[in-house]
């Protein structure tokens, strides 16, 4: 298939869920959140601080990414969760 500028399946700017590099990783739900030191491991970052701020950046940029008082991050299953999760934009 051939690219075209009107196809926006095949524009290299379109935002969307491929922007969202952590947030790709996350499991959806609370019960399945990844562990911080784990989601360092399985991103290659070289730390904590460098994680938190590329999830920082993502949710800046619209991404779903809640956080639970465990240490974990996942994405909501559902109103309840999002609300209840710890999701924080800088405005």
């Amino acid at each position: 298939m051939t690219k075209s500028k009107h196809n926006q399946v095949h524009t290299d700017n379109q935002p969307g869920k491929a922007d969202y590099h952590i947030a790709s990783l996350l499991p959806i739900g609370k019960e399945n959140a990844i562990s911080t030191a784990e989601l360092v491991s399985i991103t290659g970052c070289t730390s904590a601080r460098e994680l938190q701020q590329y999830i920082a950046s993502e949710r800046n940029a619209g991404a779903g990414i809640c956080s639970c008082s465990s240490g974990g991050y996942f994405l909501p299953a559902n109103h309840a969760e999002m609300a209840e999760g710890i999701y924080a934009r800088i405005p």
